[in-house]
């Protein structure tokens, strides 16, 4: 089709190929979806605080006893912030005290995520301000990093127990990983909240437990059930389809049968058994006596108790494998203290005949030394692994101490108003402080690929020096910034940005990934200089896996595929028809947008290194198969992001690529030579397309494939052979 104006007839006559119509109307259609978009979500009549709804609506004894273990009743939400206050019966008969508060983390804080949905986390705190329980109640949008299941979110939430709010700063815990973005905006919500909470009730602050104690002496008579209801014994019960859905998530084959999978695998109990209070009452009085009291010196006694198939199993209880139930897999874990099998002392034990007690398997008593620093008095955690040939899944049991088990310092209301002055840095400060050398190596290596791409051209005279270079940095970004940091830009980091303006988007949830936030800034400075190539060429992990296995498939000479050039153009729309459908679903239909991102394979392949459910895995071998034949085929037909990144990237500042007036006319070497179909008929470069491989440029300048530069080279030695001075013959070139 041709189109433009004509001077002498005023009629339209420029040409334009078939894409830039596709890829014109593309542009319109994302912009009307755009536009449209964000007029509905300006004038939604629906809040957010609706959709959540209040905890005044969702608070329940079910829900109390995940948040607040041992709690028995909860008063009316109220106060500012709004929690509700939670009740205990005291010393007196019938007589109930305050031992904590429950909030919602969603009317206290309004929290989003990422892409601007809201969340809400139902959390309970004690007296001393310590997390005693975390439940994700609303979380509607796609995670990131390891947290790619919901049940994943779910478990690290929930982890959370033993958290100081009143602590400056939040020490981030072992089991959030640092990348884990997702937990990290719900860890960074569930600290402001509860902090909001602990300072306006005049809460016990890290300031004022200097000189705690354990209460050792105290004792009166109380049976399982009491012990359970006031928090000092905790359990968790796992069935058979818990234990198969972790194995899967760490990538093994569960043995466990499908047909048994309500089947209790393990009920599992833990108590400090140091005070006399739980000790004597688990233990009966001669042991007590014989293993805690006389060596109560010594450091702290924690009972642990199973039940269940794991530790009652005979040979051949799970037929197509074995479980490891090994005592070596359960350790100890408190803030960054973390106390392995080999330094607990371990005895075999039986519990004494306490009423209401449950059928007990397995028992142990675990001596854990004075010198290994840990503290009674503070919350820590039992994990324990459930292995199969030598990969476990790690389960964790939080255990917060009863507080009338813990003697108190002097008054503190100094410490309280202390409190109300601190300024809180932001959780993304020490997130940073805590990366700082993954930082300094990450940066490192963008100020190398920053001085390749300065002096590509010069490296460029070196095809072998530039090859090396080229696959070298590919290893580095797949292995290190993929799978190791987990720097993996999504099409949902620029659904973000697109809906920043019109959403409750906070800067500071992205600035808890500063790895990822360290490589958004450099390929936005690439994309405004040079193009999407900068990104997409050097800094995508899952597109240097495509490229790296191509080398691979190449040197195995698998028959590789070329797309008929009208075809191939055409399939480029369809990227930008997925990133179309994206930005609807965004705005329209959020809730499902977690699935519909799905479509890139990052997750599977970067983020889980294909330890996922055999749908996403067979989603992604597919498309890294069809790249075996087809280089970079998910780059260039199906990228989200890429189609967004092309588009911006039209608007860049630098047009450095150098080509001759013979390229596309006499001359179609580097279009035969673009692994991606990047050069069209007419030679000239599609910077929407190219991945800046330099396969061009090394051409461009290689007297030995340039068909220009060989005839020249030629009339050269013909020249200096009949005395005729040498000539500069890449004077015609030209930057494109």
């Amino acid at each position: 089709m041709r189109f433009g104006w004509c001077m002498a007839c005023g009629k339209k006559e420029r040409s334009v190929n078939a894409f830039e119509e596709i890829y014109g109307r593309g542009l319109a259609w994302l912009s009307v979806v755009i536009v449209a978009g964000l007029i509905g979500g300006l004038i939604s009549p629906e809040s957010k605080a609706e959709v959540l709804g209040g905890l005044d609506q969702r608070l329940n004894p079910d829900l109390l006893a995940q948040v607040f273990p041992g709690a028995q009743s909860f008063g009316a939400v109220g106060g500012k912030p709004a929690a509700a206050p939670v009740f205990q019966e005291g010393d007196l008969d019938g007589f109930l005290t305050t031992v904590g508060y429950v909030f919602s983390v969603g009317d206290i804080l309004k929290p989003t995520g990422y892409t601007g949905q809201p969340f809400d986390i139902t959390v309970g705190i004690n007296l001393d301000g310590f997390v005693t329980g975390a439940v994700l109640r609303t979380h509607d949008e796609p995670m990131f990093r390891n947290t790619g299941f919901k049940m994943e979110l779910e478990q690290a939430i929930s982890g959370l127990v033993g958290i100081d709010v009143l602590a400056v700063p939040l020490d981030v815990p072992q089991h959030v990983r640092l990348g884990d973005s997702s937990a990290l905006v719900m860890l960074d919500s569930i600290y402001r909240a509860g902090r909001e909470v602990a300072v306006s009730r005049e809460l016990r602050g890290p300031g004022e437990r200097e000189g705690r104690r354990l209460d050792i002496e105290s004792y009166q008579q109380l049976d399982w059930e009491s012990l359970r209801r006031m928090g000092a014994i905790r359990n968790v019960l796992l069935r058979n389809d818990h234990v198969a859905s972790a194995l899967e998530v760490v990538g093994k084959t569960s043995p466990i049968a499908l047909d048994e999978a309500d089947v209790v695998f393990a009920d599992i109990y833990v108590a400090l058994a140091t005070p006399a209070l739980i000790g004597r009452n688990l233990l009966g009085d001669s042991v007590y006596a014989n293993k805690v009291q006389k060596q109560a010196k010594n450091g702290h006694f924690v009972l642990v108790a199973m039940s269940g198939r794991w530790v009652s199993s005979e040979e051949g209880a799970f037929p197509r494998g074995h479980i490891d139930n090994s005592l070596s897999r359960i350790r100890l874990r408190q803030d960054g203290l973390v106390i392995t099998s080999e330094q607990l002392l371990i005895h075999e034990i039986e519990v004494a005949e306490t009423v209401n007690a449950p059928r007990l398997s397995w028992v142990s008593l675990l001596q854990v030394s004075e010198e290994v620093g840990f503290d009674g008095t503070r919350p820590w955690m039992l994990e324990f692994g459930i292995g199969v040939d030598g990969t476990e899944a790690v389960f964790g049991l939080p255990y917060v101490l009863p507080p009338s088990l813990v003697r108190e310092p002097l008054h503190h209301l100094v410490a309280v108003s202390e409190s109300r002055q601190i300024d809180v840095p932001p959780l993304w400060v020490t997130v940073w402080l805590n990366q700082k050398v993954a930082i300094g190596i990450l940066a490192f290596s963008l100020i190398v690929l920053s001085v390749m791409l300065v002096l590509q051209g010069k490296l460029a005279r070196f095809p072998k020096i530039l090859a090396w270079f080229r696959t070298g940095f590919l290893v580095f970004t797949l292995v290190w910034i993929g799978w190791y940091a987990g720097a993996q830009l999504s099409v949902m980091h620029l659904l973000s940005l697109i809906q920043a303006p019109f959403r409750e988007w906070s800067l500071s949830s992205l600035l808890l990934d500063p790895l990822t936030v360290i490589v958004m800034a450099f390929s936005a400075l690439g994309l405004i200089m040079l193009g999407r190539g900068v990104f997409c060429g050097w800094l995508c992990p899952f597109g240097a896996l495509q490229e790296l296995l191509s080398q691979v498939a190449r040197r195995l000479k698998v028959p590789q595929t070329r797309i008929p050039q009208k075809l191939n153009e055409r399939l480029w729309a369809l990227k930008y028809a997925i990133l179309i459908a994206l930005v609807g679903i965004s705005f329209f239909d959020a809730p499902h947008l977690a699935n519909a991102v799905e479509v890139e394979p990052f997750t599977t392949a970067i983020l889980f290194g294909f330890a996922r459910s055999w749908p996403f895995t067979l989603f992604a071998i597919s498309i890294l198969g069809v790249g075996l034949f087809v280089e970079r085929f998910f780059c260039r037909y199906m990228c989200p992001l890429g189609a967004g990144l092309a588009i911006v990237g039209r608007w860049r500042m630098l047009e450095w690529f150098k080509r001759r007036p013979e390229c596309g006319s006499s001359c179609q070497t580097c279009r035969d030579l673009c692994p991606v179909q990047a050069i069209g008929t007419n030679g000239m470069i599609n910077l929407n397309e190219c991945y800046h491989c330099l396969s061009c440029q090394v051409a461009f300048y290689d007297d030995e494939i340039c068909p220009p530069l060989m005839a020249r080279r030629e009339r050269r030695e013909r020249a200096l052979g009949g005395g005729i001075k040498d000539l500069n013959f890449e004077s015609s070139a030209v930057a494109y």
